[in-house]
């Protein structure tokens, strides 16, 4: 008996040629993010208050967002025709985020981004474990 997969997909393989870029983005993403970590760190250590910069974090994203979207698409009725699909996944980032600034606010820098940068091991053992999701060549 066949077990039928959530998401059927085929690997793709990434052409040679783009390894070069694949690894400046992996670098600048890396340098960018142990920047916001320790410019974070530094606001939590004068506003110990991990939830109200979470909270602000993401009200300056949020209006961001909706300004694009009233930009680029012209409409903002798109944003309530989506809205319950998208609010469990911002519930889960602001409740990612609020973990990560009191963990800053009580850890080291580099420990947070040690278990920062192990977020995608963790996706992967999420995804085999509740979605049954099998990774592999």
């Amino acid at each position: 008996m066949c077990q039928r997969r959530l998401f059927e997909t085929k690997p793709q393989r990434m052409p040679s040629g783009n390894s070069a870029g694949l690894i400046l983005l992996i670098v600048l993403y890396y340098a960018s993010s142990t920047l916001n970590s320790c410019l974070t760190k530094e606001i939590l250590i004068s506003y110990p208050r991990p939830l109200t910069v979470t909270v602000a974090q993401q009200l300056l994203s949020s209006v961001g967002g909706v300004w694009q979207l009233w930009v680029k698409a012209g409409e903002i009725g798109a944003l309530s025709r989506h809205w319950s699909a998208v609010l469990p996944v911002s519930a889960t980032l602001v409740v990612s985020l609020a973990s990560y600034r009191i963990s800053l606010l009580y850890n080291a820098v580099s420990f947070a981004q040690v278990v920062k940068g192990l977020n995608p091991l963790f996706a992967l053992l999420v995804s085999a474990s509740l979605l049954r999701e099998r990774c592999g060549t």
